[in-house]
């Protein structure tokens, strides 16, 4: 089981928050392994305390430490404007695929970043 809490919104920026919680069936360390238009990217760290997840699913015995979150830094090639892929997959001895969004970055940010720059 999954859900993702975190964008809530189809558009991100170059510095992003991803969140939510994966239940796994097996075993409580398992590795989320996030995509970035059909490459491996990075890991979002998982099995931080969700109560609310636990108390949802009660009879799922890893529910309690099912969160998983991270930020997800965008490489400066990726243009303002362009659509990409961000898919999470569960690492274990398998392989399995659990999401997938296509997401547009934002031009807002990087236009606050650069009169930052030049305003210090």
């Amino acid at each position: 089981m999954f859900n993702l809490d975190f964008p809530k919104s189809t558009e991100i920026d170059y510095l992003t928050k991803f969140s939510g919680w994966y239940i796994s069936e097996n075993n409580l360390n398992i590795q989320l392994s996030l995509y970035l238009n059909g490459k491996p990217y990075a890991s979002l760290l998982h099995g931080g305390y969700r109560p609310d997840v636990a108390t949802a699913f009660p009879e799922k015995k890893y529910a309690g430490h099912s969160g998983f979150g991270g930020e997800l830094l965008l490489p400066k090639n990726i243009k303002p404007e362009t659509d990409i892929k961000i898919e999470i997959f569960a690492d274990g001895r398998e392989k399995y695929y659990y999401f997938k969004i296509n997401l547009r970055l934002l031009e807002i940010f990087l236009t606050n970043l650069n009169s930052r720059k030049l305003s210090t």
